[in-house]
């Protein structure tokens, strides 16, 4: 959130959207201001694997934010560093791939 150079992405329709999208400003202010940020980029909001996986090989600078299995099976094949995190994000158990 402090390094405005990089841009989350997390998949349309999923529960991670949910988790974003239903954060509340006085409860966590870090998630809320993070959906502000990716309901207002086209680019953050991914349809498919295949638009992930497309985002992920044109701009270094993209960050997924998704299961760790399907960084694994689905986008394998891009050269990646998956970091596990759950304590900034209020017990979710999330992985990053960058």
């Amino acid at each position: 959130m402090n390094k405005p150079q990089y841009t989350l992405v997390i998949r349309k329709g999923t529960s991670y959207e949910d988790y974003f999208s239903s954060a509340n400003y006085s409860t966590n202010p870090l998630l809320s201001t993070l959906w502000s940020r990716i309901k207002t980029n086209s680019k953050s909001l991914a349809t498919s694997n295949t638009e992930v996986e497309k985002g992920l090989l044109e701009n270094p600078n993209l960050v997924y934010f998704g299961p760790e299995f399907q960084a694994q099976i689905k986008i394998g094949s891009i050269p990646c560093k998956i970091v596990a995190t759950s304590k900034a994000l209020s017990q979710v158990h999330v992985f990053f791939m960058k």
